[in-house]
């Protein structure tokens, strides 16, 4: 099932709730040290980009490009793409914004919608979003680049001999993110060999 982020936790860990897990490896450690004991890595996913995306031609990280400028962000504070990144760029540029040009919305497409119909001159995003996939080059500009996507773990105690079916069947997920990566040419492993923890079950 999909669950909320904010309903992982040490938890769901500790009690391995989940025989398959995807999320990012800084995100379980923040919740367990070493969590990898516990979910070792079954298939590493690439990375990807976030970008701003302007109304306006040639975006600029200024005072003076900012000026007015209405800008969406996601409100969920765990959000990288949508939030963190952002905010964090804005922030080391020490452009300040005035609170009525921050607008935080409870779902991307929400935001999304309001930046295609022009009430918003700025949002972060990916290229994938309907909408922005073909959007002209001369109104992006890079949030950052080589953000982890995150990665499919398992739980120690699933069979070694059901993890590679277990692969075979996350292939179904290799279009999409591929396009998520924008990496058409990444492609999960067919079957690593993965050594069972200490304490894992072999069998």
């Amino acid at each position: 099932s999909w669950q909320p982020r904010e309903q992982i936790d040490t938890d769901t860990l500790l009690n391995r709730q989940f025989d398959l897990l995807w999320d990012r490896q800084r995100v379980l450690e923040g919740h367990l040290p070493a969590a990898r004991e516990l979910y070792p890595l079954l298939l590493p996913l690439p990375h990807y980009q976030v970008i701003w995306f302007s109304q306006s031609e040639h975006p600029a990280l200024s005072a003076a490009f900012l000026q007015g400028k209405q800008i969406g962000l996601l409100a969920d504070r765990r959000s990288q793409s949508g939030h963190q990144w952002p905010l964090k760029q804005l922030a080391l540029h020490q452009l300040p914004t005035q609170r009525s040009q921050l607008h935080f919305y409870t779902n991307r497409q929400t935001m999304l919608e309001d930046f295609l119909k022009g009430r918003l001159d700025l949002i972060p995003g990916l290229r994938l979003y309907p909408g922005l996939s073909h959007w002209p080059e001369s109104r992006v500009l890079s949030i950052a680049t080589d953000l982890p996507i995150g990665d499919w773990v398992v739980s120690r105690d699933v069979p070694a001999a059901l993890r590679c079916p277990l692969l075979a069947a996350l292939r179904l997920y290799e279009p999409m993110i591929r396009q998520l990566a924008g990496d058409t040419r990444w492609s999960g492993a067919s079957c690593p060999q993965i050594a069972t923890p200490p304490g894992g079950n072999a069998t």
